[in-house]
């Protein structure tokens, strides 16, 4: 081959080289990974990536500022957020994942994480503003306390935040849509806090009991698509037993479902949810508008819900659990009601993933399921989440929102390559959770979270629910609340009017 005929083929093949990257970029789309979000409430998935993304900000320098949160404290009862900071390093593994983003958000932008710590951090939060106190940039508090003071005009939108990227898999897309008013979004959950993913409510169960009562599988039936509200139901009136053969059912015998009744957190009210049975959508003005949500599939759903789970010997709620026991060695009868499922006495507890820390030494095997679709045509698991668990809120006193949304998009994404894997893939997904198969299904319940602005808002879809639940009768119930609930919208929308005016 001749030096020329040489010098010309290398000429082609670099040419080839060329035009197949530059193809590969016109195809490939973006290297950020990827959202979906339909009409309506749909999950979020996202899809896998070659290369790292990195947002792409602008250079920051806080000058050694800090950057100072209000946060519910770590040492509350309950809800503390005891993700945002932590003072050292220590060896367990989502505390010091915890320190090294914080580190390395200091270092990117020359400033420090800080935080205030109040029980009620919303009402600390307003009295601050009120005062015009300029001491903080981001509050984390609980979504019905930030509810409250959204409507008082205390909070920014955080749809205008320059540099937040509110698609990100890292701010959950889901929340975005759910969470809105008259296109307004007062409150987020982001990855800086596992507070919000701990609070979706999903099932537990049993390996030992699946397996000793020859029930079929619910990883089996969720992947086949049968994972329905009849099979979950069928499979909690399959196990009830008197073990101890003295003719009562009570915390010594075996029950398909230990039972959370009342009206914030029952389980009938998250399978409803789970069924994909929606109680308002918004019009293009934002506003909430209530759907015809009297129909067959409602009542359907509350009938088969009660028959099984209220009252009847193949469900037992907290409050029997634990009537005339010694408690004193738990926090509540929450816990001490749960520890019996780790001792066998129940195929199903439901609860958030933070409970998982009760069962890490059980001694049977348990696995985790989504909440059941209330049949195969329904796309996709559905999980409600809880109304006094924690989202993230900007004061309206915020006088540098470009550099705070900078430092809020930062570490949010920076929160999902560091703090989501330490808490989700190891703590949960290898350290409690025994299986593969079960983080596939974190994974699906991530994706499937949903958020009720009405109720965070005041106006208490939720409760019709529950009175429907105990009384039997759905029609009926939400015939005689359908004009409060219109009532309570209506003035909702006059104070989002006032503060918007």
């Amino acid at each position: 081959m001749t030096g020329n005929k040489y010098l010309r083929l290398i000429s082609l093949l670099l040419l080839a080289i060329m035009l197949f990257g530059a193809l590969a970029a016109c195809g490939g789309g973006s290297d950020k990974p990827k959202t979906t979000t339909a009409a309506g409430d749909t999950p979020v998935t996202e899809a896998e990536t070659t290369t790292e993304f990195v947002p792409d900000l602008p250079e920051l320098d806080l000058n050694g500022e800090d950057f100072t949160f209000l946060i519910r404290s770590r040492n509350a009862k309950s809800y503390g957020d005891k993700y945002v900071y932590t003072e050292d390093m220590d060896g367990e593994v989502v505390n010091d994942a915890i320190y090294e983003r914080n580190s390395k958000v200091g270092e990117k932008f020359n400033t420090g994480i800080a935080v205030i710590e109040q029980d009620d951090s919303a009402s600390h939060a307003k009295k601050l503003i009120q005062a015009g106190d300029d001491v903080f940039r981001v509050l984390s508090a609980q979504r019905n306390g930030l509810g409250s003071i959204a409507t008082e005009g205390f909070l920014y939108d955080w749809n205008n935040v320059p540099y937040v990227d509110l698609e990100a898999a890292w701010w959950d897309p889901n929340a975005k849509e759910n969470l809105s008013i008259m296109n307004k979004l007062y409150m987020m959950p982001s990855d800086i806090s596992m507070a919000n993913f701990a609070s979706a409510r999903f099932l537990y169960f049993n390996k030992e009991i699946v397996e000793n009562y020859g029930l079929d599988d619910p990883y089996k039936l969720i992947d086949a698509n049968e994972w329905v509200l009849d099979r979950y139901l069928g499979m909690v009136k399959g196990v009830s037993t008197d073990l101890n053969g003295d003719g009562v059912m009570d915390r010594n015998d075996r029950f398909g479902q230990l039972a959370e009744h009342g009206a914030s957190n029952s389980n009938a009210i998250h399978f409803f949810i789970g069924c994909d049975i929606r109680f308002y959508n918004r019009d293009n003005e934002g506003r909430l508008v209530i759907n015809p949500i009297v129909n067959e599939k409602a009542e359907t759903v509350i009938s088969k819900l009660r028959a099984v789970l209220y009252e009847t010997d193949y469900a037992i709620d907290y409050s029997k659990c634990s009537e005339g026991a010694d408690t004193s060695g738990f926090n509540h009868i929450f816990d001490y009601c749960r520890s019996l499922f780790a001792a066998g006495h129940f195929l199903f507890v439901q609860n958030g993933i933070g409970v998982s820390e009760q069962f890490k030494d059980m001694e049977m095997d348990y696995g985790v399921a989504p909440n059941p679709k209330y049949d195969s045509s329904q796309d996709n698991y559905w999980h409600a989440t809880d109304m006094y668990a924690l989202l993230f809120a900007i004061p309206v006193t915020s006088t540098d929102l470009e550099s705070t949304g900078i430092v809020m998009e930062y570490m949010s994404w920076l929160s999902q390559k560091l703090l989501l894997p330490a808490y989700y893939d190891i703590t949960i997904k290898s350290k409690r959770v025994r299986d593969d198969k079960a983080g596939e299904i974190l994974d699906i319940i991530k994706g499937g979270m949903t958020y009720d602005l009405a109720k965070i808002m005041g106006v208490n879809f939720t409760a019709v629910i529950w009175d429907a639940y105990t009384s039997g009768n759905f029609a009926s119930t939400y015939a005689a609340k359908e004009e409060g609930l219109k009532v309570s919208i209506d003035k909702l929308h006059e104070k989002m009017e006032a503060i918007l005016s």
